[in-house]
């Protein structure tokens, strides 16, 4: 271990031309460790699956151990998870109970013989990671690659991962993504399923950046097209301006992203639940930042609901008014005042107040936005648990399905509930003997609520 950290050491200290060539064949040694590294961790996976991990953290799923337990994020989690899945996991389409229903005895055993070759395909595949130390890289390039393939294929999606394998021993990165996609493209049937593009359907947006942008990426169905071409066909140049008459020094692109704006803009109130209210963008400001909104920084930012931060100029582009509604803050606490309903959903009113107290869901070290997060009641409404603003908090649905209401302790799971000392809405785990944990993460750090105890 120690020449390992001396040859480590050396390069670091003077990456020279002779240091290289003396260090090579140990960073090539050191790569194929990692490589065999990326197999190991797809094995953890699955049997932490197994293995039910989750419930040694108090959550029900396995992803969240591994995230928790090494110290990882949960996007590289899902990659391990993901990777598990297709190593050891079920090759072959799983068919609904409706569809196996429909099956002739003759189709069954046609689908049972294909099975039972891709469970053999399957096999190949991982003997080949295995003994050639296939990269994670390659590996992922691969997997996300041939989720493209359609079902009814010549080539079962087992057979070809076993060729991309045997392609990855050879072809770089690149050069084996590109091999992968062509063989997709040329054996995805002629006649495809005609509600393919249906199912592939799919919006995705990233992280707010430091510009305070996001990449999306979309994909449409037939329909989705053809309306979504219709309406950006009418971003001419001009479109949406407010003097006809002005040079329109806008790109295509963003026109056409201009157009798009304005649809969600005025779709926003119409396709949301009538109890969710008009103005379903919140922003989070204190009264001192609202009556120095015009003179704060410009790029200054404000959280919202959404988890996507606005600058003072994009909060009045959103046409948001000055006072709509306050929210009154404990200052001990952070939670927000008496409001008391007797029906069992919270009220929009109490909406806006634990927006303006938690902003974000409040199990500890998570950052999912309001908008995508669900009212809980602390004290569960089956055992009594009234919707009082004191009796409610917000977490997200990965979180809410890992909240014990019944509080026994069952599978190390634990529950939301108020420190009695603070006033605090934070997680007991489920041995009671620890002590409450709270959401200290940077986005609750930005909540009303966190401001209010400063």
């Amino acid at each position: 271990m120690q020449e390992i950290h001396s040859i480590m050491d050396e390069l670091i200290a003077d990456p020279s031309a002779a240091a290289f060539k003396k260090t090579l064949p140990f960073a090539q040694l050191l790569e194929q460790l990692l490589n065999k590294k990326a197999l190991f961790d797809a094995a953890l996976a699955k049997s932490a699956e197994r293995a039910d991990a989750g419930r040694i953290i108090g959550k029900t799923s396995a992803l969240d151990a591994l995230a928790k337990l090494l110290d990882i994020s949960k996007s590289e989690a899902y990659k391990r998870v993901q990777r598990g899945e297709e190593h050891y996991g079920n090759p072959s389409p799983e068919l609904s109970e409706e569809e196996l229903e429909k099956e002739t005895p003759a189709q069954k055993e046609a689908r049972e013989t294909r099975e039972q070759q891709d469970k053999v395909e399957q096999a190949e595949a991982n003997r080949i990671a295995h003994n050639h130390v296939i990269s994670a890289e390659k590996q992922d390039a691969i997997r996300y690659e041939l989720e493209k393939l359609n079902d009814n294929t010549s080539l079962s999606k087992a057979t070809l991962r076993k060729l991309a394998m045997k392609e990855a021993t050879t072809r770089s990165v690149e050069d084996l993504r590109n091999w992968t996609r062509n063989k997709v493209i040329r054996i995805n049937p002629s006649a495809k399923d005609p509600l393919a593009a249906v199912k592939k359907r799919s919006l995705s947006i990233g992280r707010q950046d430091h510009d305070g942008g996001a990449r999306a990426s979309l994909y449409l169905d037939g329909k989705g097209l053809a309306l979504l071409k219709s309406l950006m066909a009418k971003a001419k140049p001009g479109h949406l301006l407010n003097d006809p008459d002005k040079e329109d020094i806008r790109t295509k692109q963003q026109r056409q992203y201009d157009a798009f704006a304005e649809i969600l803009h005025r779709a926003h109130a119409d396709l949301l639940p009538g109890r969710a209210g008009v103005g379903t963008i919140l922003v989070s400001l204190s009264a001192k930042d609202i009556a120095n909104i015009e003179a704060s920084v410009p790029d200054h930012r404000y959280p919202t609901n959404t988890g996507i931060k606005l600058t003072p100029t994009e909060i009045l582009r959103l046409g948001s008014a000055k006072y709509d509604f306050g929210a009154v803050l404990d200052a001990d606490s952070g939670r927000p005042l008496h409001l008391a309903r007797t029906q069992r959903t919270a009220s929009l009113y109490q909406r806006l107040a634990l927006f303006a107290s938690e902003l974000v869901c409040t199990r500890e070290g998570c950052d999912s936005p309001f908008s995508e997060n669900e009212i809980h009641h602390i004290r569960s409404w089956l055992e009594g648990g009234p919707t009082d603003i004191e009796n409610i908090t917000n977490i997200c649905f990965h979180d809410h399905g890992s909240n014990n209401d019944q509080r026994d302790g069952k599978d190390n799971m634990g529950y939301m509930d108020i420190d009695p000392v603070t006033g605090r809405v934070g997680y007991q785990p489920g041995d009671r003997r620890k002590p409450m944990r709270f959401n200290n993460s940077a986005a609750a750090a930005e909540s009303g609520g966190a401001q209010a105890r400063v």
